[in-house]
């Protein structure tokens, strides 16, 4: 009677015990769809046993995730959504990973638009001419970053030129491509779906901008205010992407010679420290 008691038990209850050893990490669209994440994940598997398993969303919806604790750890890139999770208390130790510059990319500028020195006035721009834009429209660190950018150039963009995908990155760019549209986009999963010829989009406005920078940070879930939070593992993660390994990856990282991010700290390589 004890061994088919036993062997009822294995059957119906290995998933519980796997998910007690897995890290829940909620993640941006663009961070999966940069290629970023792949590497980041393999290095770490080699480090540690335990398996970080990464749900793929917009910023908004990923720390929403973690305020009800549903993961572990988030990495995202809005700056001002990030400051009420960590002063809300929902999260905890907030730390800078890596960054890049946001772009508007669309069909070939010469025959659209005319030469601009501010992002702003390119905006100003497409709306005037009711240009097709596409927007994420799901509250992610892009979205947020894509109206912060129209209240800077006074407008309110409505209209049938204006549409909304509620989609994330990869998919989104591909709407724009297929409707000859312009979008704001993070510089890594542009160049990724660029390179891989997913789209032809042009890059409209592409300086490396202070208005136009993109942070990304991990934070964990507050272990106070959710029990059931892998609080060690979560903070071992956070640290490994902080680590000179992680930010090696995150610096060579590249298309064609072009970085489609910069890590927060930099990059030891192995034949520096050797010199040390």
């Amino acid at each position: 009677m004890q061994i088919v008691i036993l062997f009822l038990v294995l059957i119906f209850f290995p998933i519980t015990v796997v998910d007690a050893k897995r890290l829940k990490l909620a993640t941006t669209t663009s961070i999966a769809n940069s290629g970023i994440l792949s590497p980041l994940l393999s290095a770490y598997r080699e480090k540690q046993e335990i398996t970080v398993h990464p749900i793929i969303t917009g910023t908004g919806k990923a720390l929403e995730l973690g305020k009800y604790g549903d993961v572990d750890l988030v990495l995202t890139h809005a700056p001002k959504l990030e400051h009420l999770f960590i002063k809300k208390k929902y999260g905890i130790n907030k730390k800078k990973i890596m960054f890049n510059y946001f772009l508007v990319a669309g069909p070939s500028p010469d025959n659209f638009l005319s030469k601009s020195e501010k992002v702003v006035d390119v905006l100003k721009q497409i709306a005037k001419k009711k240009y097709n834009w596409i927007s994420r429209g799901d509250n992610s660190g892009t979205h947020v970053k894509e109206i912060e950018l129209w209240k800077n150039a006074k407008l309110n963009p409505l209209g049938e030129w204006y549409l909304s995908s509620g989609l994330g990155m990869g998919r989104s760019l591909i709407i724009a491509e297929e409707k000859n549209a312009f979008i704001l986009s993070d510089r890594g999963t542009y160049l990724s779906f660029l390179h891989r010829n997913k789209i032809n989009l042009k890059i409209v406005f592409g300086r490396n901008d202070k208005n136009l920078l993109n942070v990304y940070s991990v934070m964990q879930v507050n272990p106070f205010k959710h029990k059931n939070i892998l609080y060690t593992e979560a903070k071992e993660f956070s640290d490994f992407l902080l680590s000179n390994t992680a930010q090696c990856i995150i610096e060579n990282f590249k298309i064609k010679q072009i970085p489609l991010f910069y890590p927060a700290s930099s990059c030891i390589s192995k034949q520096s420290r050797g010199k040390e």
